[in-house]
């Protein structure tokens, strides 16, 4: 199975290998083009050196999580843009590596079109609300 997730738009898919094809857990439809996505994946290419540390502006844009059967991935792949990179570049961070690998960003918005629309972030409580029982 795999797990892919944009961290700053509140958006997973979770999808599993079944006889069907690769299927969205929640909502138990088939989802077309994974089988791609993870092909591009295998086939990135490094563009230059790897660095160590990323500086700011970076945005972590997407994570993809493959599993076995265990609950512990078993790769996780981070990708982060940076405007500074040559056009059409991203960094990739694989598992707990320290190093960062200057890679195509196509494979980015291969796996932001699977994600579902961004749902909206819970409402964070009201200042001045109603009060608590038994609190003045």
């Amino acid at each position: 199975r795999a797990r892919i997730f944009a961290p700053g738009g509140n958006q997973t898919l979770v999808v599993e290998k079944t006889a069907n094809g690769w299927e969205d857990r929640d909502h138990g439809r088939v989802v077309a083009g994974i089988d791609i996505a993870l092909w591009r994946l295998k086939e990135l290419r490094v563009e230059s050196e790897p660095v160590s540390r990323l500086s700011p502006p970076v945005e972590q844009r997407l994570v993809c999580e493959l599993f076995a059967r265990e609950e512990k991935p078993l790769a996780v792949f981070a990708f982060f843009v940076d405007n500074r990179l040559p056009p059409g570049q991203c960094w990739l961070k694989v598992g707990q590596e320290e190093l960062f690998y200057p890679v195509g960003s196509q494979i980015i918005d291969d796996l932001l079109g699977h994600l579902p629309p961004r749902q909206p972030r819970p409402a964070a409580p009201s200042q001045g609300g109603e009060p608590v029982a038994g609190k003045p």
